[in-house]
């Protein structure tokens, strides 16, 4: 298996294994720029700021944005402008740190939504 080049890639992996092991589709969304043959392909200015994982589990959708531990570590003005647009739309939104955050959203989630 190979090595995530950054140190959110280290959190969002066991995020996915564990999503994946409860029968959740999960899509982890590439941002930024990716190298494509014939050239670099830039993320559309449309899309700039949207979550890392987006999952649907027992009919909720929730995008998830992984952060580290990090004080530097928080989002940016795009990010939060993309959460308040997702919520404004009845989406679930999570800033995480950790698998154990991800965990214990949707321990509250299902004392919320039973």
């Amino acid at each position: 298996m190979t090595r995530s080049k950054t140190p959110e890639g280290e959190i969002k992996k066991p995020i996915i294994l564990y999503l994946n092991t409860l029968g959740a589709v999960v899509m982890p969304l590439h941002t930024g720029m990716t190298r494509l043959p014939g050239g670099i392909y830039r993320t559309p200015a449309s899309s700039r700021g949207r979550a890392d994982i987006i999952m649907l589990h027992n009919s909720l959708v929730i995008a998830i944005e992984v952060k580290t531990d990090s004080r530097d570590s928080k989002q940016r003005p795009g990010q939060i402008e993309w959460e308040q647009r997702w919520v404004a739309n009845g989406g679930i939104y999570w800033v995480v740190r950790s698998l154990q955050e991800v965990i214990d959203n949707l321990g509250e989630l299902v004392r919320s939504y039973g």
